[in-house]
């Protein structure tokens, strides 16, 4: 595997996390990190190949939903390849199997992070809320990259912190932050779907290309119960 080309994949990628509408270089980025996959052993490629596909192909005539999209498979594929250079010669993630961080991502709904957090710790695993760790002069994205490879599993929150409707519509819709659904997408891309556990509160959209996961919906009395639950049974 080209290590240097990776990383100069890597470097355009963090560049595109605040310029995702620049076709040029997003289309460019796209062409080489595809023809890099493709180098991977099939297994690997196809891990990452329907996401390249999808982002190649995402349509909107709504400028914020289609860079909520572009985002959102953004996230996957940088997911993956920063997934690729954190391995270690044995070719397993510094994912450590006794790991007791749980990370949780989130908008500003501030009620339901402290609830998730306590129902974390109701067995005994750590919640880490990003916002809550030092910055020790690292950027936002580096102390996201940091958690990456040092949590058992990610907790998504879909609140409803954003209000929005496509063009052709004059209907609001309740939506998550943009910054939930890129770490969705980061997260998902580096510790795989089974280590993800989305949280929806109320009507909450989830993106499209999300259709069809399976969420706690937290207006369920027993939502604490159920996301136990499923973060015990990730090892198993």
């Amino acid at each position: 595997m080209d290590l240097n080309k990776l990383r100069q994949l890597i470097r355009t990628g963090e560049f595109l996390e605040e310029n995702i509408t620049d076709d040029r270089v997003r289309n460019q980025w796209l062409f080489e990190t595809e023809s890099f996959t493709q180098a991977l052993d099939s297994k690997k490629e196809s891990q990452i190949s329907s996401a390249i596909f999808h982002m190649k192909n995402v349509r909107s005539s709504m400028r914020r939903e289609y860079t909520q999209k572009l985002l959102h498979y953004h996230g996957l594929i940088m997911g993956f390849l920063r997934g690729l250079y954190n391995v270690d010669n044995s070719n397993e993630k510094l994912l450590g199997v006794d790991s007791q961080a749980v990370f949780i991502v989130h908008g500003h709904d501030d009620s339901l992070i402290a609830e998730v957090k306590s129902c974390v710790e109701s067995i005994s695993l750590s919640p880490i809320v990003l916002r809550e760790q030092p910055n020790n002069g690292q950027t936002i994205i580096e102390k996201l990259e940091d958690w990456l490879g040092n949590s058992k599993c990610a907790i998504i929150l879909y609140t409803p912190c954003d209000v929005g409707h496509a063009v052709e519509e004059t209907a609001n819709e309740y939506r998550a932050r943009q910054n939930v659904v890129y770490e969705h997408g980061l997260f998902q891309g580096y510790l795989g779907r089974k280590r993800i556990i989305v949280l929806r509160k109320g009507e909450t959209a989830i993106p499209g290309d999300c259709s069809g996961v399976v969420y706690i919906s937290v207006n369920n009395d027993d939502w604490c119960n159920e996301l136990k639950k499923n973060i015990l049974a990730i090892d198993e």
